[in-house]
């Protein structure tokens, strides 16, 4: 009981952890993937922002192999689900971060079954130039748990200014370079952006919808009305810069952010998944940090989303 209690309460810990000031600002954390700000290193260059697909980071992310720090085994470093997740983000934050900044990446690999099973995590920082990905690694597939070590949580990043000592490493293979000779720092080449998907044929008015099959059957579905937890940070950031620059008053500011925060989350009388939950509060716990939210308006939508999760009252 006390080991199921754990493996519960564990992620939850994790999630409200204040990593920030140690490791920059969360731009995103799950039970897959973290991902932080990092201030570029004194003389080292990025070509920050810029404009990448998701397919593009998938396919060289898809390309690392490592020997795990932790087993000595041969693994995908990025599995899958893992990738699909990254690569979605990484594309979005890419733009939007300073020309400063690099990212501190933290990727974690589930490990053994549900009553045994822990997590390993790889560390790494990210930025891209001169058309490749490069991923300077501070640690390999190594155990992961927020008890033993609490003064430092997050894998640790490795550095331009010198290797690291890794137990785990890279393995050589096509389209992963090794920058100077060093094992801990690969770049990995960014192929060409895919082609934009055909354009529908048009579907007349009585023709009855097809049933949705392959990857569409697996997109969620928001609901009319509804907005997504992603739409609501970005929209909110929007809000923020247009009532920064005076363009609308006070009373439209408070009035819009009401408005999109009753629009995401369950909904009246709605109810959560626990991943639902994980996803929303991981948002959620951003948005005072970045002046987005108020402390109140945070523990109001907070409550509503712990409501609407478990078994109904």
């Amino acid at each position: 009981m006390l080991r199921r209690f754990l493996l519960f309460a564990l992620p939850l810990a994790a999630l409200f952890a204040d990593t920030s000031a140690a490791y920059g600002r969360v731009l995103h954390e799950s039970k897959r993937i973290a991902l932080y700000t990092a201030q570029a290193e004194s003389g080292g260059r990025n070509n920050h922002p810029i404009t990448l697909e998701a397919d593009q980071v998938s396919a060289a992310l898809s390309r690392v192999q490592a020997r795990s720090g932790e087993t000595g085994e041969v693994i995908d470093l990025f599995p899958e689900k893992n990738r699909e997740e990254l690569a979605k983000r990484l594309a979005k934050e890419l733009r939007r971060i300073e020309s400063g900044q690099d990212l501190h990446l933290v990727s974690f690999r589930h490990v053994g079954g549900f009553f045994a099973g822990h997590r390993n995590a790889s560390g790494a920082r990210l930025f891209v130039e001169n058309g490749r990905l490069h991923l300077i690694f501070g640690q390999i597939d190594l155990y992961f748990s927020e008890f033993r070590d609490p003064d430092r949580p997050v894998p640790p990043m490795g550095s331009r200014k010198g290797s690291a000592s890794l137990k785990g490493r890279i393995v050589r293979s096509n389209g992963v370079t090794f920058v100077d000779g060093r094992d801990d720092w690969v770049a990995l080449e960014l192929g060409q952006r895919a082609p934009p998907p055909p354009e529908a044929a048009p579907v007349a008015a009585n023709d009855a919808p097809a049933q949705r099959t392959g990857a569409l059957a697996e997109t969620p579905v928001v609901p009319a009305g509804r907005i997504t937890w992603e739409e609501l940070e970005e929209g909110l950031g929007a809000l923020h810069r247009l009532h920064t620059k005076g363009l609308i008053t006070d009373e439209e500011y408070d009035a819009k952010k009401t408005e999109m925060l009753d629009a995401v989350g369950p909904g009246r009388g709605g109810r959560l998944t626990w991943d639902e939950l994980e996803e929303g509060l991981t948002t959620l716990n951003r948005l005072p940090g970045e002046g987005l939210i108020t402390n109140q308006e945070y523990e109001s939508k907070k409550k509503e989303m712990l409501d609407a999760v478990g078994p109904k009252r």
